[in-house]
């Protein structure tokens, strides 16, 4: 009698050739079976090459290239390592190029701020200054930057839909506004130094302020460019397949 109530029987099967072989029969719960795992990973940009290089190193040759390819997505700044391509449990490695989030809450191009949330986010993103003095220059001038907005000219209305109205906008700018950052474009990656201006706009309300910056938007598409390229030649004999 074996352990766990199996019950194990031996058969000797003798041959007309002389040959006999023992068929062992086994009663009783069978193991559970293993089903292969499928990898599937997302992480840094770095991750397909360096899942790469270690597989398929000379000493382990884990990779077979001929079924294998990595996908280039310059869009949506990945990258992806497929390894087994047709197999159902086939292995993705997937490398994102992540924008730097304390970067990206500055809204560059796209957020608007109230005279007061403006001073309070430069105040608090200070650190991300490439002067701390330019800094505090700056907030001294917004804090006493003042505006208004006067209707003047002439008012004619026709009653023909022709409507004349003058509008003067007056900003008393005792300060510069711009800045320069220095902060790192990407997850991972070194600090970058650029420009930013800060744009003012005047309504009934008071006023409102975005930042804009064409060197940033220069600096991002080249820093990315070179990360790809780089990325890109550290997989060596396997097909390279570029999305867009």
């Amino acid at each position: 009698m074996a352990e766990n109530n199996k019950e194990e029987f031996n058969v000797k099967v003798e041959l007309k050739d002389g040959n006999e072989f023992i068929v062992t029969r086994r009663e009783g719960k069978a193991p559970d079976i293993e089903v292969p795992q499928q990898l599937k990973y997302t992480g840094n940009i770095t991750s397909p090459a360096d899942f790469f290089e270690d597989r398929a190193s000379l000493k382990r040759k884990l990779i077979d290239t001929n079924v294998s390819h990595v996908e280039v997505d310059n869009r949506k700044l990945t990258i992806t390592l497929f390894v087994d391509e047709t197999h159902s449990k086939r292995t993705e490695i997937t490398g994102v190029l992540q924008k730097n989030p304390d970067l990206e809450a500055f809204g560059i191009w796209e957020k608007q701020f109230e005279h007061g949330d403006l001073l309070k986010f430069i105040r608090k993103n200070r650190r991300f200054f490439s002067s701390k003095e330019e800094c505090d220059k700056l907030l001294k001038g917004l804090a006493n930057y003042k505006y208004e907005r006067n209707v003047s000219g002439k008012s004619a209305n026709d009653n023909k839909g022709n409507i004349e109205e003058g509008i003067k906008q007056t900003l008393n700018q005792n300060v510069k506004l711009e800045f320069k950052l220095s902060i790192p474009l990407f997850e991972g990656f070194s600090e970058k130094t650029f420009l930013v201006d800060i744009v003012p706009d005047i309504t009934d309300a008071g006023s409102r302020f975005w930042f804009e910056s064409v060197g940033l938007l220069e600096l991002q598409d080249k820093e990315a460019k070179e990360i790809f390229e780089k990325e890109i030649k550290r997989f060596k004999d396997i097909l390279i397949m570029y999305k867009n």
